[in-house]
């Protein structure tokens, strides 16, 4: 089968669905990438996959990095809210250029990041079928759970979801543009969708979330094609050889990492060393790239500052795990069961945080509330109770990426076959109107 898979050029999105498209090649799929041309050099390093690149009017190359530098700074709502306008600005584009682009890679079925908008009703406009893939926090749009981008424990009272039917509210005037957009598309080419399903552009063949059930909410209006496969992000294969590992001394460790989008968040990063002046922990601090150690003043022997850590490597040497939330992250600590303290910034990180607080597997503090004290409080909280570890080392049993890859590839597998024949002709159809 010929595949083609489009994901959002954002490191987190593009591990996830690249691990993907590595586990249906190696089940003998032809593998096409269609994406911004900011992903085509991450992509050439890959074997045996093909590049079709998008949108090079609207993204040409290094668009991606001007269009995130705002959300650096950014909190909250507000920079969810700046996503999804941004989110709505690709999928213009996409609608425009996607139908060029599928055509162009002559792929039998589609493999979709679900954050991204717009290549869904490309291929419902082409009758092709296609499945999803969140590699962040799957979306409720029924309100019985909160929705990702907030904090909240799942509660069933009145109250609790009437409070989470106004926050579907207030996301939902934030990407009616989007919506606009998707609708317009669609009755241009004829077709008719029932808009009073939430769900309507969602996959009806299959819809994969990396979240694993023992770290979900218990939610019964999940749509049944929503599969929890677990972790889908592959560790590396070698161990980063320019670490300073000879400064690591046996001291209880913890990793701290808050990802490669907000990293002007400087607070963050100064609560971060005041810590290590009053903790007897050893710390590493990764800052996503960044040259914080020209900002970062008096820094401790303990605490060691690097641009960019060997995750995975050091996470299986730590006691605790302190995060904006990101669900690589996440996954990653607790399938070496290494309990967590979430400091949410924006986006799905809030309800990442809800969910691990849910679990058991740690504690959570806003980033609005954040103070050297508080953060002082959770990391004792988490360290000094073995309730979090074991609870981390429950869910570490049953974490496997190796499983959950090959889930994925199964149910994709299963997913398409069965209809990937029905839809052979037409596609060839659509593909001999473009010669």
């Amino acid at each position: 089968m010929k595949l083609a898979i489009y994901m959002l050029p954002f490191q987190s999105h593009v591990s996830v669905l690249l691990s993907v498209a590595r586990e249906m090649r190696r089940r003998g799929h032809e593998i096409v990438v269609l994406g911004l041309r900011d992903l085509e050099e991450r992509v050439a390093q890959e074997v045996g996959m093909t590049f079709v690149p998008m949108c090079d009017r609207e993204y040409p190359l290094g668009a991606t990095r001007a269009a995130l530098a705002p959300l650096r700074s950014m909190s909250g709502i507000a920079g969810t809210e700046f996503c999804i306008n941004m989110l709505t600005h690709l999928c213009a584009a996409v609608l425009e250029d996607g139908p060029r682009a599928l055509r162009e890679s002559q792929a039998e079925a589609l493999i979709l990041d679900f954050s991204s908008r717009g290549m869904d009703a490309v291929a419902v406009s082409m009758d092709i079928p296609y499945v999803h893939i969140s590699n962040a926090v799957h979306s409720d749009y029924s309100g019985n759970t909160p929705f990702w981008c907030y904090d909240w424990p799942p509660e069933t009272t009145e109250e609790a979801l009437a409070r989470n039917r106004a926050g579907l509210v207030r996301l939902a005037k934030a990407a009616a543009p989007m919506h606009a957009l998707l609708r317009s598309f669609l009755e241009e080419a004829g077709v008719d969708i029932a808009w009073s399903d939430l769900h309507a552009l969602t996959s009806k063949l299959a819809w994969l979330t990396q979240i694993p059930p023992e770290l979900d909410f218990k939610n019964s209006h999940w749509p049944k094609q929503l599969i929890h496969v677990g972790p889908l992000c592959q560790p590396p294969s070698m161990p980063d050889t320019n670490f300073p590992w000879h400064r690591l001394t046996g001291e209880p460790l913890i990793y701290v990492s808050f990802g490669t989008l907000q990293t002007d968040l400087f607070s963050l990063y100064e609560v971060v060393v005041k810590i290590a002046r009053t903790k007897g922990y050893q710390i590493v601090l990764s800052t996503g790239g960044f040259p914080m150690d020209e900002k970062l003043k008096d820094i401790p022997d303990n605490l060691i500052l690097v641009r960019f850590a060997p995750q995975v490597e050091i996470l299986r040497q730590a006691a605790l795990c302190i995060t904006h939330g990101g669900v690589n992250t996440v996954l990653e600590a607790l399938q070496c069961g290494v309990p967590l303290v979430v400091l949410p910034i924006t986006n799905d990180q809030p309800g990442v945080a809800a969910r691990v607080a849910y679990a058991g597997v740690g504690a959570f503090c806003r980033v609005e509330d954040l103070n050297p004290s508080n953060l002082s409080g959770l990391i004792d909280e988490v360290m000094q109770n073995p309730g979090y570890r074991a609870r981390a080392k429950q869910l570490q049993s049953v974490l496997s990426y190796e499983r959950s890859i090959v889930r994925a590839g199964e149910y994709i597998e299963k997913a398409l076959a069965s209809v990937v024949a029905d839809h052979t002709e037409a596609a060839r159809e659509h593909f001999a109107g473009s010669e």
